[in-house]
């Protein structure tokens, strides 16, 4: 009991210190997490279902207060030219010879296996296209170093024996690596991404937010498509929040397009690579009406999902139709720490998610929260304690235990219909997850977690389809137009681009002067 007051203790005063950025990953006894709103009750607001205002968008060019004057820039990393990687050391044992020993003035001795050693190999890799010429299933399983030699200029020559096959018959037979190649092949593991994070966050880490926390995260048009740092820039705010606002759009059909190709390529689905959101008859779908349009995700139909969806108002003159936007990720992490059975039962639960319309049948099954992970009871009564002390702790499932979903799946419109619980057991499993849904429900339309922006002429939403829930309020097309253009991006070009910028730019730089930025601007919200 002492360790976890001494725990909460901890929680409580690191929380008072960070805003934003990212949080250290600290000891059990010290761990932290941003100190923001206090956690509200649940509700549904029948006032949102009527298209009444229930919240206010995040400051933006109308409010009083002025945005953080966050880095509108990542500058580029520099060249990785300096000095010359320190010599190694590398021998061979008559005893054992599918081993190799490498070592140097500050590398400890380390022993890697031949048939690792021969994977490596620089010149079988295509110099143009970094592509290896080679499986590294054709590796003999038997492979070992005949000899190992420091040529003139301090590189390894290491002449194989029982190489691969066809490069013996090639007369190919050695392999060299300067003292560079070997320092960095040590130091990428067998395993150099963890497969939970290639599916879902990269770097930077998310942030989860709520309408008092999300900052306007907003960029110009002009620097969006500026590329280089001013991109890279909008796409680390992307991977924090998930919702960016592009402003001063060319109002042309062809702008949305000429946005989401800053990804290398458009995710095509059946509506093309771009698609008007106008209100007409017989509409095929609930988005190309004037109704009430509740939070969703799009396309869950699909195999793959798209990641990004980019929205370009063309024009905006109808009574009503404001945008919402809820952060899914976030309330998984609150239901993950105050109600963990009812989360339990939406990760569980498989759902059929279907479109069936035109000529096009798509079906798809997957759960609400894809890929959750589990918090203990002792981490969950010190996370639940510090919220009911006022501190907001659903960054924490985040950045301090990494058990959010990979994905949070939720379409109501196209869920498909549940079957009959005839039995006992089906109906306990039914009101179990009825009551979860519910629950996730309502804490996505709470006031405090969904924000509402009015789109103006000119401006793009971009948002995580996979994460970022969006609808709309009913409007009245009597009282004038309402266009919209539309186009998605695929989850393998995001990633794409994400690593790019991880690799080419300074981002924790950018983080650090971000989360300075941030700290100023929310002592004055």
């Amino acid at each position: 009991m002492y360790a976890r007051s001494r725990a909460l203790r901890a929680v409580q005063g690191a929380a008072s210190r960070h805003m934003d950025g990212l949080i250290t990953r600290t000891p059990p006894t010290a761990r932290c997490v941003r100190c923001l709103a206090p956690t509200t009750s649940f509700h549904t607001s029948s006032r949102l279902r009527q298209g009444e205002a229930t919240g206010i968008v995040p400051k933006t060019a109308t409010s009083t207060s002025s945005p953080p004057l966050v880095p509108a820039s990542l500058k580029r990393r520099r060249a990785a030219t300096a000095q010359p990687a320190a010599a190694v050391v590398c021998r061979v044992s008559a005893a054992d010879p599918t081993l190799l020993t490498i070592e140097g003035p500050d590398l400890p001795s380390t022993e890697v296996p031949a048939g690792w050693l021969r994977d490596r190999c620089p010149q079988s890799t295509s110099p143009s296209s970094g592509n290896k010429n080679f499986a590294t299933g054709e590796v003999p399983v038997d492979i070992a170093i005949e000899s190992v030699r420091q040529d003139s200029e301090g590189n390894w020559e290491i002449t194989w024996r029982n190489n691969i096959p066809r490069f013996v018959a090639d007369g190919i037979n050695t392999s060299v690596f300067t003292s560079g190649q070997l320092r960095r092949a040590l130091h990428t593991e067998f395993a150099s991404r963890d497969l939970a994070v290639l599916q879902h966050h990269t770097v930077p880490t998310a942030s989860q937010w709520n309408r008092r926390t999300l900052y306007p995260r907003e960029v110009s048009y002009a620097d969006w498509m500026a590329g280089e740092g001013h991109f890279a820039a909008a796409v680390t705010e992307l991977a924090e929040s998930g919702l960016v606002f592009i402003t001063g759009v060319p109002r042309d059909h062809d702008s949305v397009r000429t946005m989401a190709l800053q990804f290398g390529a458009l995710k095509e689905t059946f509506y093309g690579n771009t698609w008007d959101v106008v209100s007409k008859p017989r509409a095929e779908n609930v988005a190309y009406t004037s109704e009430y349009l509740g939070l969703h995700s799009d396309m869950l139909y699909l195999h793959s999902p798209p990641k990004l969806q980019f929205l370009h108002c063309l024009e905006n003159k109808a009574v009503g139709g404001e945008s919402l936007f809820s952060d899914a990720m976030r309330t998984a992490a609150e239901m993950m720490v105050h109600t963990p059975d009812l989360a339990a039962a939406l990760a569980e639960t498989n759902l059929g998610w279907h479109y069936d319309n035109g000529g096009f049948f798509y079906e798809q099954a997957r759960p609400v929260f894809q890929g959750m992970g589990q918090l203990d009871a002792g981490t969950r009564e010190v996370l639940a304690a510090g919220a009911a002390s006022g501190h907001d702790t659903a960054d924490a499932v985040a950045r301090l235990y990494g058990a959010l979903p990979t994905d949070v799946w939720w379409s109501p419109p196209f869920q498909t219909p549940l079957r009959a619980p005839t039995t006992p057991e089906a109906r306990t499993r039914f009101a179990a997850w009825h009551a979860a849904a519910s629950t996730f429900q309502h804490m996505l339309e709470e006031d405090g977690n969904m924000i509402r922006r009015r789109l103006r002429e000119g401006d793009c939403v971009v948002f995580d389809n996979r994460r970022v829930l969006h609808g709309r309020t009913a409007f009245d097309p009597a009282s004038g137009g309402r266009h919209l253009r539309g186009a998605y991006v695929g989850i393998d070009e995001w990633r794409s681009t994400i690593k790019r910028v991880e690799r080419d730019y300074a981002v924790p730089e950018f983080l650090e002067a971000r989360k300075q930025a941030l700290r100023a601007w929310s002592e004055n919200q």
